[in-house]
């Protein structure tokens, strides 16, 4: 009996699974491989993130047999609603000396066995747009050398306190970047790429906690990227690009909250902050190769009510000088308790030649004038530079060679 169940739940997630082969998406980058190599039309920037790839494609591909309808396992689908399950996922790793992972969500990969499981399901009806794909994990998490550094003092409501042994640190300061979660077995669950949303016309509205991307970084973003799990937020925006006569437009606004780990402050006094950001990208119409785009982002203290909100949301566009900045009595507002971080990006791609270059430009904080910003250009600035060559190979297969540089 217990044989005859086992063998009945194979079978049943073996008809279910709506294919997908690693609990991030790789997808993404194979569709950008595609669009750079001339293989398909797809209008994306690629430079917002999360993105749903075309259900399928005319053209030949290596991972074409992938696509095909046919190969979406069990699903449900009327006139008006659909339904699909998700394959489950099984990831493992083993790290034999220190943690170590890249943009693998809400997983953290500690020294020793790592494992994750991920499935769910997806449905809509209309505009509405229901996903449901929880991520559950373990971290052996064995013990090694923490940093050398001294703990650093945490800024908070109440002062400054000390961290907590575990935290990230260095010579500088400190971030809530864990290096060790405790001294035991750590395991974990997070909701994972689930959202409820609506969308019409281009344009979603949406309760999500899915990871987002932003710029046109292959393996690292200055703003939001996959190296950590998604965080509860609203969304307005675009999911595809809104076309017009003077060209393509994606956007969003972005409002969430993100929470302290057990490993930073004693106590969790920091809590929690709110995110608004606001992402904006252009595509010309005499070419559809060419994208510029930026991004503003205010983290605050998550507001106590609508009204601290409406003024942590107005920020986004105010001036980006302090010197601009002033109270009602007309004296400089440089002490508010926010932190600024904004940046452009570009990205152009030649399909008749494989070959795409990018980069993104970024500052963290304000600067007080026009003469502090020309005077001071390297302060508080990151960038990233990067260039992909695809070429076509026997056996219809692609070559892909990267190379992104990082400047923070």
């Amino acid at each position: 009996m217990r044989f005859t169940l086992f063998a009945f739940s194979l079978l049943f997630f073996a008809i279910s699974g709506f294919a997908q082969s690693s609990i991030s998406n790789p997808d993404e980058y194979y569709f950008r491989i595609l669009q750079i190599s001339g293989v398909t039309d797809d209008v994306s920037s690629f430079q917002l993130r999360p993105y749903d790839p075309p259900h399928q494609t005319e053209s030949y591909h290596p991972w074409m047999q992938l696509y095909e309808p046919q190969n979406d396992g069990f699903q449900l689908r009327s006139r008006y609603a659909a339904f699909q399950f998700y394959e489950p996922i099984l990831f493992q790793s083993y790290n034999s000396a220190l943690p170590r992972g890249n943009n693998d969500g809400a997983i953290w990969q500690g020294k020793g066995y790592n494992s994750a499981f991920s499935t769910g399901f997806k449905g809509s009806a209309g505009p509405l747009h229901i996903q449901f794909r929880p991520v559950i994990g373990m971290a052996q998490n064995l013990s090694y050398e923490l940093s050398p550094y001294l703990i650093p003092q945490i800024r908070t409501s109440e002062g400054r306190v000390p961290g907590s042994e575990y935290m990230y640190r260095d010579f500088r300061g400190s971030i809530d970047y864990v290096q060790r979660y405790g001294d035991s077995t750590y395991t974990w669950f997070d909701l994972g790429e689930s959202s409820v949303e609506l969308r019409y016309a281009g344009i979603r509205l949406a309760l999500s906690n899915q990871m987002i991307w932003s710029g046109p970084g292959i393996n690292t973003s200055l703003h939001f990227g996959y190296s950590g799990p998604g965080f509860r937020h609203a969304y307005v925006g675009t999911y595809k690009p809104i076309e017009t006569v003077v060209g393509n437009f994606e956007f969003a606004y972005i409002f969430g909250k993100t929470t302290e780990s057990d490993y930073f402050t004693p106590g969790r006094l920091i809590d929690s902050q709110s995110v608004n950001s606001l992402i904006f990208i252009y595509t010309p119409w005499f070419t559809d190769r060419f994208s510029i785009g930026g991004i503003r982002s205010y983290f605050h203290p998550f507001p106590d009510s609508f009204a601290e909100y409406k003024v942590q949301a107005k920020k986004l566009f105010e001036p980006g000088l302090r010197e601009a900045l002033t109270t009602e009595e007309g004296e400089p507002r440089g002490f508010d308790p926010d932190n600024q971080l904004a940046s452009v990006f570009f990205r152009y791609y030649v399909p008749d030649y494989g070959f795409e270059v990018y980069g993104e430009y970024g500052r963290n904080d304000h600067n007080g004038n026009w003469r502090d910003f020309r005077a001071q250009p390297n302060h508080h600035r990151a960038y990233t530079l990067g260039v992909t060559k695809t070429a076509f190979l026997p056996k219809n297969r692609l070559l892909s060679v990267n190379f992104e540089m990082n400047q923070l």
